[in-house]
């Protein structure tokens, strides 16, 4: 069993179908997580612009950044997929489904403690380069410069296509579905910069509880076909 597109064995879905989940995830969370996790970072930007202009700049940055990691989450997704050994590829296989488990875990809050993925994976996060960039970023390079540094934030969003890059196991697909998260999330940022925004908390749950939703269905659905693959293969 490879590594392969997390959709792709689905049913009336395949492998194109699949590839909108990122624009699927990034608008989902434009007006519920993003407005509230990166809304005051873009505000306090734009307050220290001229005459408050939106710091696109740090989201160019932050959208480049994003294509970086798709790309490198990708090619590790390729590298696992072209494993010559089969008890490899099972192997990897089940990692892969672990993970999105204990991802849909953390986001409906059942991971167990010490094992939630978004809080792990916030250690990660350069916050002293991230604040130190911020703090300076009087021109554009150095918005440019806070906003590669912010692809790291840990965000759901984020993590969930990484791990459906992973999935890919193709980095230019991947890097292109992380440029489409990025895009995706821009919409929210407009209407920031007009101070007519607020974020219904009880949104954002709604929204955390169906991705982790998502990710419990498709570690299940991993299992079912490796499970079904090792049927196959003894008959």
């Amino acid at each position: 069993m490879d590594i392969a597109h997390p959709f792709s064995a689905l049913p009336f879905i395949g492998f194109w179908g699949g590839a909108l989940f990122p624009v699927a995830v990034g608008l989902g969370s434009t007006f519920t997580h993003c407005a509230g996790m990166c809304g005051p970072i873009h505000l306090f930007l734009a307050s220290r612009s001229p005459q408050g202009r939106p710091p696109w700049a740090y989201h160019a940055g932050r959208i480049l950044g994003y294509g970086i990691l798709g790309v490198t989450v990708g090619a590790a997704g390729g590298a696992l997929s072209s494993l010559s050994s089969q008890g490899f590829k099972n192997a990897a296989g089940i990692a892969l489904a672990f993970a999105y488990a204990l991802f849909g875990l953390g986001l409906l809050g059942w991971a167990p403690k010490g094992l939630n993925a978004e809080k792990l994976l916030g250690r990660l996060f350069p916050a002293r380069l991230f604040r130190g960039l911020s703090a300076r970023s009087g021109g554009r390079g150095g918005l440019f410069l806070a906003g590669l540094a912010a692809c790291m934030l840990p965000c759901p969003s984020t993590h969930a296509v990484m791990l459906w890059g992973l999935g890919t196991g193709r980095p230019l697909a991947a890097g292109a579905g992380m440029l489409a998260l990025g895009i995706s999330t821009l919409p929210v940022f407009g209407v920031l910069a007009r101070g007519s925004l607020s974020v219904p908390m009880r949104a954002r749950g709604w929204y955390h509880g169906g991705l982790g939703a998502v990710f419990l269905g498709l570690s299940a659905w991993r299992v079912y076909a490796l499970a079904a693959l090792g049927t196959a293969a003894c008959h």
